[in-house]
């Protein structure tokens, strides 16, 4: 990952406004003054800059060809230019109004936009983001982790990716009407000169997938279920699963041939046939891997009923699987 450890970090607002004074404007055959381009690091990375919106606010800016009014991928001549959106800057430093007591700053942290990966916007928030506030990864989710200390209490913030309408016409860029920002980004304020930042307005949270049972199809087939799971229990510790299968005394590929041919899991576990109550409890106990314990105590069939609960509704095809979700919680937060 890039660092840049050797430039002076951007911590607040005053940080923002005196790097943007301070940087020399870049100016080649490819970049006019007009262009302001501003490089907030290395100049040989000229794309990763700082742009002047008012004397309120500073956007920095990855190169994201998309949203940068510079390097855009639809800017096909020298000639075409197109705005920059700053709805979609990684960073958006903004001072509050003189009127508010105390004063405030706020900073905007967006994600990359659409689906993928995104490794250039990650490195940049971990370079650019101030104190108090980290980029942070956790099985390939992104959050905003806020306040961290030396007794390693910090909150963690769900940072979605930004994902606006994507219809659109080719060689029209990011900020079109047909673009529709979904409001995926995560606003902190403080008190200028304070250390602590505060989340203000939504946040989201990540919902894993889910298994949903169908329980109207699950309880037609209930007593089935029940009877073959008192079956289970009740062979269970008169037949020794483990020792059986290491001395031949059932034919597990003839089991699982039967199974394989037989698709029609709902008339086996309606079955009274003495050999497909057999094989069906072989199956589970083995497929479960639950050959090394004993039904011996209520806990121990508890967990093999939780067990058997979830074998069955997958057996049975009894599930379905919800999409993920990202859940936007309300909220507002006013510092003073």
């Amino acid at each position: 990952m890039q660092r840049y450890d050797k430039y002076p970090p951007i911590n607040s607002f005053a940080d923002a406004e005196k790097r943007y004074n301070e940087i020399k404007v870049l100016r080649s055959k490819h970049h006019s003054l007009e262009d302001d381009v501003r490089p907030i690091g290395p100049r040989t990375r000229k794309y990763e800059r700082i742009k002047k919106l008012s004397d309120d606010c500073y956007i920095m800016l990855d190169g994201c060809h998309n949203t940068d009014d510079i390097w855009n991928h639809y800017r096909r001549k020298e000639d075409q230019k197109v705005k920059v959106d700053p709805r979609y800057a990684p960073i958006m430093w903004m001072r509050g109004d003189e009127s508010d007591v105390p004063l405030t700053e706020s900073i905007r942290i967006r994600n990359g936009i659409g689906h993928g990966m995104h490794n250039s916007r990650y490195t940049f928030l971990e370079n650019w983001l101030p104190m108090g506030l980290d980029f942070y990864v956790d099985s390939g989710k992104h959050y905003i982790v806020a306040n961290r200390n030396h007794s390693g209490t910090s909150t963690g913030y769900y940072l979605p990716k930004t994902r606006p309408d994507m219809g659109y016409t080719y060689g029209r860029d990011m900020t079109d009407e047909l673009r529709v920002d979904d409001g995926h980004y995560l606003t902190f304020t403080r008190p200028q000169g304070k250390y602590t930042w505060q989340p203000q307005g939504d946040t989201f949270e990540y919902v894993y997938p889910k298994n949903i049972v169908d329980k109207k199809r699950k309880k037609e087939l209930k007593p089935y279920i029940d009877s073959m799971w008192e079956y289970i229990t009740t062979m269970y510790n008169v037949l020794d699963i483990k020792r059986a299968l290491a001395i031949g005394g059932y034919d597990w590929q003839a089991s699982r041939e039967r199974r394989e041919h037989n698709s029609d899991y709902y008339a086996r576990v309606k079955s009274d046939d003495k050999d497909d109550k057999l094989a069906f409890a072989v199956n589970f106990l083995t497929e479960e891997r639950c050959t090394d314990f004993t039904v011996t105590t209520e806990e121990d069939r508890k967990r093999l009923r939780s067990i058997y609960n979830r074998w069955i509704n997958k057996e049975l095809d009894l599930t379905t699987k919800s999409p993920y979700q990202i859940v936007r919680r309300k909220g507002e937060y006013k510092c003073g």
